[in-house]
């Protein structure tokens, strides 16, 4: 997000003196490849997606027929260029009001659709095929990333209400998950609690399993809250999670239903007990992580 919507960062300039300097930068960024690992609804939001053409062996050149090929034609291309952008240009204000619910990239999407026309085609065409593009992609998502769809089929098994709480990015994955939990009367969705929440300490506290069987976690500070509030704990075996919970947890393969499903039953037959509470207030609490960094810092620098 910094990279594409520009940041900064400063630094001394010299050691000798407090002169900063303040190196600002906004770049785009492509990512290629057969099929590029973008499983996250934000940043598929943010994304231009389009896909290659497939060059038959007859058609292939070497780069130094492209470059004689490319030189003769760029005056006329350019030409092309910007004759568009002139006409886009005398297009914009009046194109600019009649665009009233524009996706997440407003500009790109009011540009785009100034440029389709001044290329003769036919109006709001850009911006239909732009949005049937965010909506392919955001099925793409629950595809790529089945964790969704994994909870939900879990819990679709076990008569026993649940509760996910946190914050939704509004997307055609979000209308999708939505969709799915409104079909199972035992969910509730509460969308989104501040973490210093009473209602968050609340549903934690009333908690009796909490399950995180995300694709990685490091562990997860949500599942140190629950565990320290006496929730059993149904967690993602990736990642660093059992460095964490040894065995005070219950760890699942997150893409598989029965895993979770059997691990989320099994979190419920347990009774609670103050193990792995206990085990958190010895080691995970901020004041134990800030005195354990700092014995690490130390024992460098003496080094």
């Amino acid at each position: 997000c910094k990279a594409i919507t520009g940041d900064g960062q400063s630094k001394r300039a010299l050691y000798e003196n407090s002169d900063e300097i303040i190196y600002n930068y906004r770049r785009k960024i492509i990512f290629n490849g057969i099929a590029p690992n973008l499983d996250f609804a934000d940043l598929r939001d943010r994304c231009i997606s389009y896909e290659t053409i497939h060059l038959k062996e007859s058609e292939r050149i070497t780069e130094d027929e492209f470059n004689t090929r490319f030189t003769k034609i760029i005056p006329s291309v350019l030409g092309k260029i910007f004759q568009t952008l002139s006409k886009m240009l005398e297009l914009h204000e009046s194109i600019k009001g009649e665009i009233s619910d524009p996706p997440r990239m407003a500009d790109f999407t009011l540009y785009g659709e100034c440029i389709s026309r001044a290329l003769g085609y036919t109006p709001f065409s850009f911006i239909d095929n732009y949005k049937e593009r965010i909506k392919i992609n955001s099925i793409d998502i629950v595809e790529a990333y089945p964790i969704i769809s994994l909870i939900e089929k879990a819990l679709k098994d076990i008569d026993h209400p649940a509760v996910i709480i946190g914050k939704v990015t509004p997307s055609k994955e979000a209308e999708l998950t939505f969709q799915e939990t409104d079909k199972n009367k035992n969910i509730t969705i509460i969308e989104g609690l501040s973490h210093d929440s009473d209602m968050l300490a609340s549903a934690y506290a009333a908690s009796k399993v909490f399950v995180l069987p995300a694709k990685y976690e490091t562990p997860g500070i949500a599942a140190l809250e629950a565990g320290l509030a006496g929730a059993n704990v149904v967690i993602t075996k990736y990642g660093g999670t059992k460095e964490y919970f040894g065995d005070l947890a219950t760890y699942v393969d997150p893409y598989s239903v029965e895993s979770i499903k059997r691990g989320i039953l099994q979190a419920l037959e347990h009774k609670t007990n103050n193990k792995l509470k206990s085990h958190i207030q010895q080691n995970f609490l901020w004041d134990k992580v800030a005195k354990k960094t700092l014995e690490v810092y130390h024992a460098i620098f003496n080094d």
